[in-house]
């Protein structure tokens, strides 16, 4: 195939932010996400798998935060994990970037959950 480029499992990325990002974090795009695979300083290029299995750090709480395995798994305004699509802020409403799917349940005091991302 003569337009064949790569196999997608990883993608360039620039960090635009005043930040670096840390091997292994979370970065949303705009309709999918990306997990670092090293540091990248800010200003920097570096890659971000686009695919896999990733434990991922998730708001731990005493209740009502479980994520069942398959469950639709989605980043919010905050940056925290939830399975809810939208996010409710007084009248305001917002939709929250899907992430992927939960692979193995995670109880509500677990402070990961494992991700199968963008699926």
């Amino acid at each position: 195939m003569k337009n064949f480029m790569q196999n997608g499992s990883r993608m360039r990325w620039k960090n635009s932010g005043s930040a670096a990002v840390l091997s292994g974090e979370l970065v949303p795009l705009s309709g999918m996400v990306g997990v670092a695979a090293a540091d990248i300083p800010a200003g920097a290029e570096g890659e971000l798998a686009a695919c896999g299995v990733f434990l991922l750090a998730k708001e731990a709480a005493a209740s009502g935060k479980e994520m069942a395995q398959g469950a639709a798994v989605y980043l919010d305004a905050d940056g925290k994990l939830t399975t809810a699509a939208t996010t409710t802020s007084g009248s305001d409403a917002a939709n929250n970037l899907r992430v992927g799917v939960c692979w193995e349940p995670a109880a509500s005091t677990a402070a990961v959950v494992s991700v199968k991302i963008n699926v």
